[in-house]
């Protein structure tokens, strides 16, 4: 079975936990197993948030990174994910979108800025949705095809410019006005651009994320987004000295909070503005030229 079925599966199964009650953390850290299970490229992950005792009201973050590689290349591209449960038509979404003192999405804006990646909102939501919005629309229509409507992506850069009409004026916001044209998540392992090796899957994956999303890539800018090179806290993740040298530093007796603080920003993956620091919760290293 190829990573294309196994995705659209993969929301099939969101969908049930969805309407189970599951939240944020636990369908993220479920796709994050899942896709280390089937896929058949080499994976790397890490659980950032295991190590920091940033406190709450301080602190907000990607719930998710995923790094796409291109190991014989040395081709990078990242997205920083924050993951929202979309089931009520009306809910907190304003409050959830602009918590902690401050815009939640513009922050995730910023960091990605600030370090060349791709700012997303991943929705998980029921069957209640308009595939004819997705990119699915391209494909033969087929049962799977509708549940992959259970995780959907959506640019921050369009949820920002919902939310500050919607949440400004009225303080109320409808999950549909969230995730219409959005893509499906399975869109990254189907879509026939995606699938593309030559010159480099990276390149073809860079040129999906143009069409879908081109306010992200006028924003942040095309060089900034395609890394010629795998950072080095990509590196150190895939050889696991990142959580190994995280470890000891929660490990010593003194001033461990900030000593992660330090490690992290010294791999780029703090960002701190008026008083918020923002850093990615986990991360998902995916190999697109390298088979297990």
């Amino acid at each position: 079975m190829g990573n294309c079925e196994n995705a659209m599966i993969l929301s099939a199964k969101v969908c049930k936990f969805v309407e189970s009650g599951a939240m944020e953390e636990s369908i993220t850290d479920y796709i994050i197993w899942k896709i280390q299970e089937w896929a058949p490229l080499e994976v790397y992950s890490i659980n950032i948030k295991k190590f920091t005792r940033i406190e709450e009201n301080k602190e907000t973050g990607a719930d998710l990174e995923i790094v796409f590689i291109d190991s014989d290349k040395n081709l990078s591209l990242s997205l920083v994910i924050q993951a929202k449960v979309t089931v009520e038509t009306y809910k907190r979404y304003c409050k959830e979108i602009g918590r902690n003192g401050g815009s939640q999405v513009e922050t995730l804006i910023n960091y990605c800025v600030s370090k060349g990646k791709i700012p997303l909102y991943m929705f998980y939501s029921n069957l209640d949705v308009n595939i004819n919005n997705f990119c699915c629309r391209s494909y033969i229509y087929t049962i799977e095809c509708y549940t992959s409507g259970c995780i959907t992506l959506q640019s921050a850069l369009r949820v920002k410019s919902v939310y500050k009409k919607k949440c400004q004026r009225n303080k109320k916001l409808s999950k549909y006005e969230l995730t219409n044209w959005g893509i499906l998540f399975s869109c990254l392992f189907c879509c026939p651009i995606t699938q593309r090796n030559n010159p480099s899957p990276i390149e073809h994956l860079l040129e999906f994320f143009e069409i879908f999303y081109l306010d992200v890539l006028e924003k942040i800018g095309r060089d900034k987004i395609l890394k010629k090179e795998i950072p080095e806290y990509v590196k150190k993740i895939i050889d696991k000295s990142l959580e190994n040298e995280l470890k000891e530093v929660l490990e010593g007796e003194e001033n461990s909070n900030k000593n992660i603080e330090d490690t992290l920003r010294k791999y780029g993956l703090l960002y701190k503005r008026d008083n918020i620091k923002f850093y990615p919760s986990k991360i998902l290293v995916i190999d697109l030229n390298k088979e297990r």
